[in-house]
């Protein structure tokens, strides 16, 4: 399967195209494993990409995907990584206890999507110097 021309991101390496490869031709499920710092996150990303941009290019439709895991920061760090002003297809919405949600988490939940509404752009703008998931969403 090639992927290498709709790759999300410029980092992945060869293990990594492989595994999500390997992934996306699974006709169940797919393990993808290992130690911290060993790009499971990049990939996650990049699999989720994938079948998104497959799924939006034949259909044209959105397509939905729940990512989970057994710790906040795993899932966190996976949708930090979909995002990318080049492909504006990816609308995450991070769904948790607002209180166990990492300010990474935050910006991705439903009540900062809502906070952002209530309060207004430009203030949140000057609180946060990174870009706000609602202009991802407006952006479509």
């Amino acid at each position: 399967m090639d992927i290498e021309s709709s790759l999300l991101s410029s980092f992945i390496n060869e293990r990594q195209k492989e595994a999500i490869a390997k992934c996306l031709l699974a006709e169940d499920f797919f393990v993808i494993q290992g130690p911290p710092g060993t790009g499971k996150s990049t990939a996650i990303a990049e699999l989720i990409w994938q079948h998104i941009r497959s799924h939006y290019s034949q259909i044209g439709a959105p397509y939905k995907v729940l990512v989970t895991s057994e710790t906040n920061l795993a899932v966190d760090n996976a949708l930090d990584k979909l995002r990318s002003k080049n492909h504006l297809l990816i609308k995450p919405i991070r769904f948790g206890s607002e209180e166990k949600l990492d300010k990474e988490g935050r910006r991705f939940s439903l009540e900062g999507i809502k906070q952002w509404k209530t309060i207004g752009k430009t203030e949140i703008e000057n609180e946060v110097a990174e870009p706000n998931i609602v202009e991802d969403w407006i952006s479509l």
